[in-house]
């Protein structure tokens, strides 16, 4: 069986799918991996205030939204890349705030049905979808 990531009609990924994301903590990230948000305070960095919730790591390649294509944390899409001196992690800038994000639950455990968000996780198999 294999478990896909689906947000209504939209396949959101294929778990398992090696992404070159990484939570704060340098933990590396996989598609239908699921990470906790949380607000990034410089002046007070290793407070988790303002929780957010727990989100899938996604890739909308397969969706024809008319969106640029990529792999992202749902509802935090964007470079996951810049690093703070004063932080020794990864944190995610859009729309003017600052993300930390944790790596809760792998892909692994995911069980069909499970839902977070918009996004569910479906058990396919294997010739069903490539």
């Amino acid at each position: 069986m294999k478990k896909i990531l689906m947000s209504g009609e939209c396949i959101m990924g294929y778990t398992g799918t090696e992404t070159d994301l990484i939570d704060s903590y340098g933990n590396k990230l996989f598609i239908g991996d699921l990470v906790s948000l949380s607000a990034y305070d410089k002046d007070n960095p290793e407070l988790f205030n303002d929780f957010y919730g727990v989100e899938f790591v996604c890739d909308n390649r397969f969706c024809n939204d008319g969106l640029e294509k990529h792999m992202f944390v749902m509802g935090v899409a964007s470079d996951h890349k810049q690093k703070f001196d004063d932080f020794g992690g990864n944190v995610v800038c859009q729309n003017h705030k600052e993300w930390r994000l944790r790596r809760v639950k792998g892909y692994e455990e995911l069980v069909d049905g499970e839902r977070w968000g918009a996004v569910r996780v479906l058990f396919v198999k294997e010739a069903d979808h490539v």
